[in-house]
């Protein structure tokens, strides 16, 4: 796996402090959604695992098996689908405290944990306050503040830098030559994110997407043909992509950059809906996305009357 540039300082301290024997048996990889700590933390497990070398070998046995996704001592929780629950932290609890079947490492990738609810976080700080014999715990998140102190406390922390956007630009350009990804700079800088939605096809839909907000805007019957396409499968795009859109143009009416993609949007949000409505549109849109997990709402239907509350 190659990592793009504003990983490498990381990385390669998280080697060096494994070739010297320092490494902490938890860490924890702090960033924004979408900068790759995910992508830093899993070639890290793949090293972790290595029976030869500080970075993996990619020929030992252990390698070989990560490689085939089927090392019985690789242990992974992904909360990005839903919360990670104290079940789940139980049982991989009895897994890890058992003798390693390959090597002597053992590695319990989790990821995402600012998703676990309390019980799983209290499961979560037991182990680590009586880690098994040769048990690593990468651990990533958003941010360290969504974590219990004692948790933070007991691992080593590794901040993510976020690149700049000349460094995203030329690391999408690289690896999709094709795409103009950094034309959805308006929706989100962050690479992986943006890279995630060019591999899943999503970034046909956001691609469209000011030019179909702009129709919206002309009238009644355009709002309507607007919203008509919102769906239990894409709300939670068109949500995303308004909330971008707000905020965009509320950079805009401090900066009043001409130059900013989708400039002439911006001047008509503005001038149409005004900075307060578009702050509390933003809120509102912020308020109806968090609660989606937690509730059983008709999220179609919750956004489409927020959206013509909005446009009336």
């Amino acid at each position: 796996m190659s990592l793009p540039a504003w990983l490498q300082k990381e990385y390669q301290q998280l080697l060096s402090l494994k070739e010297s024997r320092a490494l902490s048996h938890a860490i924890l990889i702090i960033g924004p959604e979408g900068v790759g700590q995910e992508v830093l933390s899993s070639q890290f497990a793949i090293d972790l695992m290595c029976e030869r070398s500080s970075n993996a070998c990619g020929v030992c046995h252990s390698c070989e098996l990560m490689k085939a996704n089927t090392h019985p001592d690789f242990y992974v929780i992904d909360g990005r689908i839903e919360s990670i629950k104290v079940d789940q932290i139980r049982t991989l609890s009895k897994k890890v405290s058992q003798k390693s079947q390959v090597g002597k490492t053992k590695v319990l990738h989790m990821m995402h944990v600012q998703n676990m609810n309390a019980n799983a976080s209290n499961a979560l700080l037991k182990i680590l306050e009586e880690p098994p014999s040769g048990t690593f715990f990468l651990l990533t998140a958003f941010q360290a503040a969504s974590l219990l102190p004692t948790i933070r406390s007991r691992c080593l922390l590794v901040n993510v830098p976020t690149p700049n956007q000349l460094e995203v630009r030329e690391w999408l350009e690289l690896r999709y030559p094709e795409k103009r990804l950094d034309t959805l700079f308006w929706l989100t800088q962050q690479a992986y994110e943006l890279a995630e939605l060019a591999d899943s096809g999503k970034d046909r839909f956001y691609f469209d997407f000011p030019d179909a907000f702009q129709s919206g805007m002309q009238s009644q019957s355009e709002l309507a043909i607007f919203l008509n396409a919102v769906d239990n499968k894409n709300v939670l795009n068109y949500l995303k992509a308004v909330q971008a859109l707000c905020h965009q143009a509320l950079i805009f009416s401090v900066s009043n950059d001409r130059s900013a993609m989708h400039a002439s949007l911006y001047e008509k949000m503005i001038s149409r809906f005004g900075v307060h409505k578009l702050l509390s549109s933003y809120e509102s849109l912020q308020a109806l996305k968090d609660s989606l997990g937690r509730t059983n709402l008709n999220a179609p239907m919750q956004f489409k009357s927020q959206i013509n509350k909005w446009f009336n």
